[in-house]
């Protein structure tokens, strides 16, 4: 490839750039500064350019253009192989900093659990201790142990969810909106293979009707019970 300057043939410049100067590659110092600030891409950029560039200077026979390029070319090529290593050691240091840190995450919740397991074994043999000895305060100058009675709902207990009556029980479809249009207002036999359903007692309902002093086939309510509470 041949670039015409009136007369004469010569090698195309440099295009400006880091070591490079704006005049041409006829005065490139032998070492030329490069940047220790440039991105892996920015290197990767001028290494593309100057082995383009090498290419004409080797069909121009330009020995003093190549040597020049050949110099820039070891320099980047050096500043690119350290800066993929600290690249490659910065991501293998995040990533063990980040699994020590799960790890260490994970060490701290099974020693919380612990921790809470013991607690709540010595707060259920208090209670027990105390209801065992029909005692419902302890208390010092500082510290008060009270069992106390547990509110809100009934605890509900569904022993035999198959034998609770269909009046307590509620069902959760799901089917293709095209069969559900095709089917509503319409008298339709359930079909498997297109509707899903799921069936569960209905525990609200339940409750309620026990309240009332109804039997409920396959379920009762369960005392509320105490707790300890630590004043």
């Amino acid at each position: 490839m041949k670039f015409n300057s009136g007369s004469a043939t010569q090698t195309p410049p440099l295009p400006p750039g880091p070591g490079v100067s704006a005049e041409g590659r006829g005065d490139l110092p032998m070492t030329a500064p490069i940047s220790s600030n440039l991105a892996l891409y920015q290197i990767e950029q001028r290494l593309a350019e100057l082995l383009e560039l090498r290419n004409i200077a080797v069909e121009d026979g330009d020995t003093q253009a190549l040597e020049a390029i050949d110099k820039q070319f070891e320099e980047y090529f050096l500043r690119e192989v350290k800066k993929v290593d600290g690249i490659c050691h910065a991501l293998h240091a995040f990533n063990d900093a980040a699994r020590a840190a799960f790890e260490e995450a994970e060490r701290l919740i099974n020693r919380s659990r612990q921790l809470r397991s013991q607690h709540d074994r010595i707060k259920a043999a208090t209670l027990k201790a105390m209801q065992d000895h029909g005692v419902r305060v302890l208390e010092t100058p500082t510290n008060k142990l009270r069992v106390q009675a547990n509110g809100g709902l009934e605890p509900l207990e569904v022993a035999c969810p198959g034998i609770v009556p269909e009046d307590y029980q509620k069902v959760t479809v799901k089917m293709p909106l095209v069969t559900w249009r095709e089917i509503v207002g319409e008298d339709w036999i359930f079909n498997p293979d297109f509707v899903s359903i799921s069936r569960e007692p209905d525990n609200e309902t339940i409750r309620q009707a026990l309240k009332r002093g109804e039997e409920v086939a396959g379920a009762k309510l369960l005392p509320r019970g105490f707790h300890l509470r630590v004043e």
